[in-house]
């Protein structure tokens, strides 16, 4: 759960990176911002499974030379290095564990990019092997909403 709660706070961050607006030359994610919603939606073999609303997020901060750092309302920060080219905002996971169910990279699309607010959402697709041997496939979905 932990890993997907952080993986639900770098796709918010990547949401702020890459929304599309008139003044996408001067925004900047740059700076902490305060988690004002982030849901996650897992779905094994196409079925919802579970929806958390990940309210254990307080704010992410991004900093100028690409990392950051996810704070959660326990103390916990969950560092990460950050990328954002186009309206893709891409996070790469500095936790070994994420790296097992995520491939250790999120990347979110920013649907709304402004000075006090980002809006994304990110997908992320893969298959194991359940405990019988067969494969099944899951899929995370995340979506956020920043502000400041």
């Amino acid at each position: 759960m932990k890993n997907l709660k952080l993986i639900a706070l770098l796709g918010a961050l990547a949401f702020v990176f890459s929304a599309c607006s008139d003044d996408d030359d001067d925004f900047t994610i740059v700076g902490t911002w305060n988690v004002q919603s982030m849901v996650m939606n897992l779905y094994i073999d196409g079925e919802l499974f579970m929806t958390d609303d990940m309210d254990d997020m307080e704010t992410i901060t991004f900093n100028e030379d690409g990392t950051g750092v996810a704070h959660l309302d326990d103390g916990e920060e969950d560092p990460f290095q950050w990328t954002l080219i186009g309206d893709n905002l891409t996070i790469n996971l500095d936790d070994p564990e994420e790296d097992d169910m995520f491939g250790g990279m999120l990347v979110f699309e920013l649907t709304e990019k402004r000075s006090d607010r980002v809006v994304g959402e990110a997908a992320h697709e893969f298959t194991d092997e359940d405990e019988d041997g067969e494969e099944v496939t899951y899929r995370v979905e995340l979506s956020m909403t920043l502000v400041k």
